[in-house]
C-alpha cells in the first residue's frame, strides 16, 4: 500500500515531500540520527507535517510515482 492509498483512504493530503529509503530500519535511523534532531525544530517550529512510514510497497514502485498521481 503506498503512501497514496493511505493518505486517500484518511482523507489526508500529504503534498509532495517524500523520501524513499530501502527500509524501515534506515528510515528511523535517519530519524534518529543526531544530524536530522540538529533541525528537526526547523520543520516542527514552521510547518504542519505529517511523518508517516510505510512498509513494504509492491515493487516495482517509486516514491515519485506517488507524487505524479497525487498531482
Amino acid at each position: 500500500m503506498s503512501a497514496f492509498v493511505i493518505g486517500h483512504l484518511r482523507s489526508i493530503d500529504f503534498g509532495s515531500d517524500i523520501v524513499e529509503f530501502p527500509d524501515r530500519q534506515h528510515a528511523l535511523q535517519w530519524y534518529r540520527s543526531d544530524a536530522y534532531q540538529r533541525i528537526v525544530g526547523l520543520r516542527t517550529e514552521n510547518s504542519d507535517s505529517t511523518v508517516l512510514i510505510v512498509d513494504e510497497v509492491a515493487h516495482p514502485h517509486r516514491a515519485t510515482e506517488v507524487i505524479t498521481r497525487a498531482s
